[in-house]
């Protein structure tokens, strides 16, 4: 393995270093709010009259205006995974056992003038330490340092969450991420160059948006700003607290891409997709369901009948609160019919989490139906164990299968079978306080009849070890 990389040796050293020193520090401050999974949501103007404050919470409140009104806040997050691979792409990629650490940090501050101006930072630096030579290592794995995110806020409107302008570099998520998210794995995250309009009312919120995708590079602060390749514009809608259905989400999403593929259709890439989404909870259980259709074109081929519904139903029985959690989720994704017949109907997931079905991000959500019952039991207040299994199809025997890119993985020719496989996960989690995480996290792949005549057929299995400092 490729152990002679001194700027990852530095950089690994710096994480454990500051990793050790956080975990001794922060387990002794006092306890604040949950962390968001977008941290620029995240607020603590209301330390402004905490006479208390701990070391911890004056580095989250830092008054910069003898009124308090002008405040900086410092946030951070520290990750690292060990991996154990084994046949990874199930025996065809160059080697069949590979070791190795991906590590990502991320630091931001948010600056807040008065309640209508804002101004957030975060830089991001994503590495891999030891990868064997033969493995292409991917910018979503290694990014060296960027500036993830630099936006600013301003709002319109007396009322300061009203209406909002963002400008600049930002993170973006759409409802459940099947569609748009940060992308937390496989590595480095995902942001978005533009603008986007925010505005809120009572149970109403809606944002309209233009954006370009941030293309990740390799190396330090070569990523770009404004880079052509990808656009991607639309609406966005979401009315809480109704009778009935709790909460619902109506979305129009729209992207331009100069060069994708498609079963055997290559070329410019315009698409359109219009959807929506029903979700809420009770005491014991939560649903959403989700249904989405696209049009368009690429090249001269048409995009009809491209779709998707999903569902995802969860239920905590027993009288002890979220002791045990059973889940179902389904998915429908529709795959092209028939190559060469001038139109395609592979669905086209713009932008989801690469983990999703899962941590190792296997198989992309295009030209499938999966069943995925999952089971987690909270034995003490601080450990998770779970274990989730997955059960994959191709739902068009006209089209191959896809990674979470998305990109194809295999095409459909020479094959006629359906079934790709299934995929076993465990997990546990060690949660010693609000700002710590530990998993452990072994996978399996077994392949189906589909997978047996067009790869090499060989289990895949995948552990991962990861340690997380959030600040």
């Amino acid at each position: 393995m490729n152990t002679r990389n001194p700027t990852c040796s530095c950089c690994f050293f710096i994480w454990i270093t500051c990793t050790l020193i956080l975990e001794y520090s922060i387990c002794t401050a006092q306890s604040l709010p949950a962390f968001k999974p977008i941290r620029y949501e995240e607020d603590y103007s209301f330390l402004r009259t905490d006479s208390g404050s701990t070391w911890y919470q004056k580095i989250k409140y830092v008054p910069l205006s003898k009124a308090g009104n002008v405040y900086l806040s410092i946030g951070g997050d520290l990750r690292t995974r060990f991996t154990v691979a084994r046949n990874e792409k199930w025996g065809d990629a160059p080697i069949s056992k590979d070791t190795y650490w991906v590590n990502r940090a991320l630091l931001h501050t948010d600056l807040r003038i008065g309640a209508r101006f804002r101004f957030f930072l975060q830089l991001q630096s994503g590495f891999v330490y030891g990868r064997n030579d033969q493995v292409t290592v991917l910018p979503v794995e290694h990014n060296e340092l960027e500036v993830h995110q630099l936006f600013t806020d301003v709002s319109l409107l007396k009322d300061p969450e009203r209406l909002i302008l963002r400008v600049g570099r930002q993170e973006m998520v759409c409802g459940s991420l099947r569609l748009v998210a940060a992308r937390d794995y496989p590595n480095v995250r995902r942001s978005f160059d533009g603008a986007r309009l925010l505005f809120r009312k009572n149970a109403w919120q809606s944002s309209v948006f233009y954006h370009r995708v941030v293309e990740d590079k390799k190396w330090a602060f070569d990523d770009g700003v404004l880079t052509p390749g990808i656009e991607f514009w639309g609406w966005h809608n979401k009315i809480s607290d109704l009778p009935f259905l709790q909460n619902i989400e109506l979305y129009y999403l729209a992207m331009d891409k100069k060069q994708s593929q498609w079963n055997d259709v290559k070329g410019h890439e315009q698409r359109t997709t219009v959807g929506t989404r029903i979700f809420g909870k009770g005491k014991k259980w939560t649903y959403d369901f989700e249904g989405l259709y696209q049009f368009g074109h690429i090249a001269d081929n048409r995009i009809r009948g491209a779709w998707s519904v999903s569902s995802n139903l969860y239920v905590m029985p027993g009288a002890q609160k979220h002791a045990l959690k059973l889940g179902l989720k389904t998915e429908l994704i529709s795959g092209d019919r028939k190559p060469g017949d001038g139109s395609v109907q592979s669905l086209n997931p713009f932008f989801p989490n690469g983990g999703y079905f899962g941590l190792p991000g296997l198989i992309g959500p295009t030209n499938l139906f999966d069943l995925h019952p999952s089971i987690a039991i909270k034995p003490g207040k601080k450990i998770t164990v779970g274990a989730d299994y997955d059960i994959f199809w191709r739902l068009s025997n006209g089209d191959g299968i896809y990674g979470p890119a998305p990109n194809l993985l295999y095409p459909a020719g020479g094959s006629d079978k359906s079934f790709i496989g299934h995929q076993l996960g465990v997990d546990l989690n060690y949660d010693p306080n609000a700002y710590l995480n530990f998993l452990v996290n072994p996978y399996w792949f077994w392949p189906g009849s589909f997978l047996d005549e067009k790869s090499s057929g060989k289990t895949i299995f995948l552990i991962y070890l990861v340690a997380q400092v959030r600040f």
